[in-house]
């Protein structure tokens, strides 16, 4: 459930990436524009990994993939459908940051499946399949239901997630708590 859960998340989480540049373009920004503001989040985005990992060794990985898998779906349902370039850019906040925060997250949350590690191990590359998953999916969902479909699909996989997360909290809790007590 754990691994299963971070390839929804990357997956769903990927749908909005996949069609940022065409959102960008219908609010009249050049290709070259869009880039830039684009590049320099995602750049900036790489300390929302290093937060994840703080957070994560700080309270636990349960409450803040539940915080990201929410920002995440707010995040995209906002940049899809931004009506200028600011807001664009203020919704790709959320969206882009939820990714990058939940990457650490995820991978301890794997990572503590076992002692020797072969679940985080066997995570990691399952996690970034998402992204092909995205591009697929995102081209299918457009397709057929239009752009305006992407944030629902992002919002229905951050539901699942959030399932998931339940029994994995549930586990989690037991299996420390059963520790504990050893």
């Amino acid at each position: 459930a754990t691994v299963l859960m971070a390839v929804i998340f990357v997956t769903c989480s990927g749908l909005g990436f996949t069609y940022m540049f065409t959102v960008a373009q219908n609010l009249g920004m050049t290709y070259a524009e869009a880039g830039r503001g684009i590049g320099l989040l995602l750049l900036v985005s790489a300390g929302a990994c290093l937060a994840g990992g703080w957070v994560s060794s700080r309270v636990g990985p349960v409450r803040p993939l539940a915080v990201a898998f929410f920002a995440c779906a707010m995040g995209w349902y906002c940049v899809i459908h931004a009506g200028s370039a600011l807001q664009f850019y203020v919704a790709l906040v959320p969206a882009i940051f939820s990714l990058q925060f939940n990457f650490p997250v995820l991978l301890d949350l794997a990572g503590s499946l076992d002692e020797d590690g072969r679940w985080g191990a066997i995570s990691a590359p399952l996690q970034t399949s998402g992204f092909a998953w995205a591009a697929i999916l995102a081209g299918w969902i457009v397709g057929r239901y239009g752009i305006d479909a992407l944030p629902i699909a992002t919002g229905f996989g951050m539901a699942i997630c959030l399932g998931l997360l339940v029994p994995i909290a549930r586990f989690r809790h037991h299996h420390l708590h059963v520790s504990a007590v050893r």
